[in-house]
């Protein structure tokens, strides 16, 4: 489910560097054609790849936990395991707050 994420996140990725491109080679575009309340695709797209880098972070965190999990017996390691599962290091506050204004510059919230 994770990975699933990820690989739909980085497609949404690679679609916004078309745009980005489409965007800066066609003079035919006029500013209220930007489809964001007030960034410019640019800044979006490098926002939408910084957020797509945290979460693939987080998912090889999981990968190994997964693979860690398996052939741990230690009831204190299997803890450890749990506690780092659900802490997710690379999501922090920052890309949260990040998330939540990409989501108000679309106009979704």
């Amino acid at each position: 489910l994770c990975e699933q994420l990820v690989n739909k996140m980085t497609a949404v990725v690679n679609n916004l560097s078309a745009v980005v491109d489409l965007h800066n080679s066609s003079a035919s575009l006029r500013v209220d054609d930007v489809p964001f309340t007030t960034w410019p695709v640019e800044r979006f797209y490098e926002t939408a790849c910084d957020v797509v880098a945290a979460f693939a972070k987080e998912l090889g965190v999981k990968k190994c936990l997964v693979q860690e999990v398996a052939m741990q017996a230690d009831e204190k390691a299997l803890s450890f395991y749990v506690t780092a599962w659900t802490y997710q290091a690379y999501i922090d506050g920052e890309t949260q707050l990040t998330l939540e204004a990409m989501v108000h510059e679309v106009g979704l919230k």
